[in-house]
């Protein structure tokens, strides 16, 4: 729904809703005016929005409040507005904004309307609110905007950001760590699972390699979207994040080549030259079953176990025998194979295992 929807407010309507003038206003709303009239005003060059009702409510007009929602003025709809001087996206709406000002004057007619809106929203459970964008949105909108945006799960900012064109494979560099990685990596390790799944719909790399330098340990850190995931689910287990995993599984499997190495420019170029590898390895996830048919089967994410990842976001290092390679060829192996000799990772399924493998009742999800 965009602004364009509401008629905006007259200077008639504005002084009545200003001046507190029931009488006025509800002779106008008699006459066909529509309770759900929006102002918009600029403020430093930015526009920015809000609804008859919200402006009653912050001029502590409570009675001309009344009047709109018992004229149909809609208690739900959340206003979207770029704030430029804080370089942030915020929201209006009538309930924290009545909130907001009950709680820094404990105003009795505040406290009325807050229950008021309280029971009006309670009567639009099961719809989506109405959210109205932003208008005139700078071209140039900072890139913290959109790292806040999902650094706080913020989903309708982020889709709003993006579809004004910003970059769905934006680097941040985190404060705390120092470390760089995506804001899809950004959103796994914040636990903003839904904004995560957008932003791999809306095509951001899930398989891109970022390289940071401990300067602690002297040591380099390959972070990737999967190692973020399987930390967090050790610390912060949940079914949304097994869920998103699931997501982010699929993702992968579609992956081609080589991923994108992104290194952090502290990072001393002898170490550089001495990385093994099987880093470069696009990481994979098998789900491994009985037979084909219960692959097949394997939809609810609940019923499927994660083996465990090392710190680089893969699988554990299996070293290749000449004896394996033969089992793989007779019995079919699901495997994947590295580019490094010394760092093969693999799925074994040997005749030895068959009989042992066929009995179990759940099935293992690896990652390699």
């Amino acid at each position: 729904m965009t602004s364009s929807t509401f008629p905006q407010i007259t200077p008639t309507v504005k002084q009545a809703i200003d001046g507190g003038d029931a009488i006025a206003l509800e002779r106008m709303l008699k006459a066909g005016l529509d309770p759900n009239m929006i102002e918009t005003q600029t403020d430093n060059g930015v526009k920015s929005q809000h609804s008859a009702l919200i402006l009653a409510i912050s001029l502590n007009q409570i009675e001309v409040a009344d009047l709109l929602i018992k004229a149909g003025a809609a208690v739900d709809t959340i206003f979207l507005n770029y704030d430029s001087a804080n370089k942030c996206m915020y929201e209006l709406s009538a309930l924290a904004t009545t909130r907001m000002l009950y709680e820094f004057t404990l105003s009795n007619t505040l406290g009325a309307m807050l229950s008021t809106l309280e029971e009006g929203l309670q009567k639009t459970q099961g719809r989506e609110p109405r959210k109205v964008p932003p208008v005139d949105l700078p071209k140039d909108v900072p890139n913290e905007v959109l790292v806040d945006s999902v650094r706080e799960g913020d989903l309708d900012s982020v889709t709003i950001l993006l579809s004004h064109g910003m970059d769905v494979n934006l680097v941040h560099i985190d404060g705390e760590t120092g470390y760089a990685m995506s804001i899809l990596i950004l959103s796994i390790i914040r636990r903003r699972y839904s904004v995560a799944a957008f932003l791999l719909n809306k095509g951001a790399e899930c398989e891109t390699v970022y390289l940071n330098y401990d300067k602690s340990e002297d040591n380099v850190v390959d972070l990737t979207a999967l190692s973020a995931a399987e930390r967090v689910k050790a610390k912060f287990p949940s079914k949304e994040l097994n869920a998103f995993i699931h997501l982010l599984a699929e993702a992968l499997g579609k992956v081609t080549g080589e991923p994108r190495i992104m290194p952090s420019n502290d990072i001393p170029k002898a170490k550089l030259e001495v990385l093994p590898r099987y880093r470069k390895k696009v990481p994979r996830i098998f789900i491994a079953s009985v037979n084909e048919e219960e692959v097949e089967e394997i939809k609810a994410w609940d019923s499927v176990s994660v083996g465990s990842v090392n710190d680089n976001g893969r699988g554990h290092i299996y070293k290749e025998t000449a004896d394996d390679v033969d089992d793989d060829q007779e019995n079919n192996t699901v495997s994947s194979m590295s580019t490094d000799d010394h760092h093969d990772s693999r799925l074994i399924h040997n005749g030895k295992k068959k009989d042992e493998i066929s009995n179990q009742q759940s099935s293992t999800c690896v990652i390699l």
